[in-house]
């Protein structure tokens, strides 16, 4: 199977409403790869609401890095409860 970056978002998805571990796994590695300051709030919301934690790890490694890019061009407020509250206990 070939992801590209209109699927991977809907399989993930499904991998997680129909338990397909390796799919789930393989979509969040993906996307993980494709994280940029425009899209990683939409992609840790997405994996939080999914259960992915390989890619809340990765959205959140990734906002620690790029911090001040990600504030200046989006709304952090949008991010999950569980996902601003994981960040908050990292940076302490």
């Amino acid at each position: 199977m070939v992801l590209d970056q209109e699927t991977a978002l809907p399989l993930l998805k499904l991998s997680e409403g129909y338990n397909l571990p390796s799919l789930k796994r393989k979509c969040a590695r993906f996307l993980a790869q494709e994280l940029t300051v425009n899209n990683v709030i939409e992609m840790a919301n997405a994996a939080d609401l999914y259960g992915s934690k390989e890619l809340i790890e990765a959205s959140i490694d990734f906002i620690f890095r790029f911090k001040e890019a990600i504030c200046q061009e989006n709304d952090i407020s949008k991010l999950s409860k569980e996902i601003l509250v994981e960040l908050f206990l990292r940076k302490n």
